[in-house]
């Protein structure tokens, strides 16, 4: 399978709003990516068991019951060809306490 590389439409859910931006995405070696998010920032991702994955620190990203806007580590994960992605916390906990948050899911298509 060819190793992604270009521009890439990123079309999913963040915080539960649809969400769409442009990721641009280099080779940096055997299962290494450099994806340059939305936002601008670039991130390594690694392929882990057909995966790539990259964890980023969104800013007050969300809106606790209580008031609190907390920032979060958010793990992206997403297939070989850029299908079946998800976003997570990265440590699998809900920063605000109590159910576990469920993964947002996204695809990245090319542009």
């Amino acid at each position: 399978m060819p190793q992604l590389s270009g521009r890439y439409n990123f079309t999913g859910l963040t915080n539960g709003q649809a969400d769409t931006a442009v990721w641009v995405i280099a080779p940096c070696g055997a299962g290494c990516l450099d994806v340059t998010v939305g936002n601008g920032t670039t991130n390594r991702a690694t392929l882990v068991e057909g995966k790539y994955t990259f964890d980023l620190l969104m800013q007050q990203a969300t809106q606790c019951a209580d008031g609190r806007v907390l920032d979060v580590f958010a793990r992206y994960v997403f297939g070989e060809d850029g299908s079946n992605g998800s976003i997570a916390p990265a440590d699998g906990v809900n920063p605000c306490g109590g159910q576990p948050i469920k993964p947002e899911t996204f695809i990245l298509t090319p542009a």
